[in-house]
């Protein structure tokens, strides 16, 4: 059974060069396929009940006349939209490609979670020494470390699929979550701070979640320090060189940085802000 949504980048689909070579209705008539093919096996494929979708049912399938939707096809296929298999089969190389890495992400994650231990069977030995108490486990502490387990492979379940969205996500991030659930014990948002930057910046050669934990505290910092918009009034150079010395961006909008040539804080605010922060 299929997901009952699938992945939809609108961005993506108003680039496709191809795609925009097209008329609209070759356009609507594309869309009506792509939701078919989500719900086809294999998927991404232009099949019903294991058979491909002919002419005449896509026209029924779709509510449009048969002889302009065959006129449609041949505009897709020859802009390269489409993609026929050997067999005949209209399929959609996006979506192939984007289940494919999918699955492949699934099987890592499995291998990955299959390796948490879980409830241990208790031997005929007895878990103390024979002069001294067993050491027994409270039960409430069982049921804590199950919710803990639990809970990190859900946070581990919407990390994989942000550093897949754009079908970027590298196997080998299936190791070890730490660096994101220390920022979030920190108080980093994972909706605001976290998963947005995953979804920018995963790339397939990164093997590491730190390589995001960097860039999450950066981005964070940044919107701390530098408000939205600057003032249109004179900017409070004081607050900014104290930021800037300390680790934060200077605004665009400021001019030169407080170590670059022509920067229009005034020189005393400049080195006092540098020596505070030494």
């Amino acid at each position: 059974m299929s997901e009952p949504w699938m992945k939809f980048y609108p961005r993506d689909w108003r680039g496709d060069q191809a795609l925009r070579a097209v008329g609209l209705s070759a356009r609507g008539l594309w869309i009506e396929c792509l939701c078919i093919m989500h719900e086809a096996k294999p998927y991404g494929h232009l099949v019903l009940n294991g058979n491909p979708v002919d002419g005449g049912t896509l026209a029924r399938m779709t509510g449009i006349p048969v002889d302009e939707v065959s006129a449609l096809l041949a505009e897709l296929r020859q802009a390269g939209v489409l993609s026929v298999t050997g067999k005949g089969v209209v399929f959609s190389r996006r979506m192939t490609k984007d289940h494919a890495r999918a699955q492949k992400g699934r099987k890592a994650a499995n291998k990955r979670w299959s390796q948490v231990p879980g409830d241990v069977e208790q031997s005929g030995a007895p878990n103390g020494s024979a002069n001294g108490s067993p050491t027994t486990q409270k039960p409430e502490a069982i049921l804590q470390k199950a919710q803990q387990v639990g809970d990190a492979r859900l946070l581990y379940d919407k990390l994989i699929e942000a550093a897949s969205a754009r079908g970027q996500c590298h196997e080998k991030l299936a190791m070890g979550i730490g660096q994101i659930t220390d920022l979030i014990a920190q108080g980093y948002d994972l909706d605001r701070d976290i998963l947005p930057v995953i979804r920018e910046k995963a790339r397939p050669d990164i093997a590491s979640w730190k390589f995001f934990a960097t860039i999450i505290i950066q981005r964070a910092t940044e919107r701390s320090a530098i408000p939205a918009k600057v003032a249109e009034t004179a900017p409070d150079w004081q607050a900014w060189c104290s930021a800037y010395f300390g680790g934060a961006s200077w605004p665009h909008g400021l001019g030169p940085k407080p170590d670059e040539p022509g920067c229009k804080a005034p020189a005393d605010v400049v080195e006092q802000a540098r020596k505070a922060a030494a």
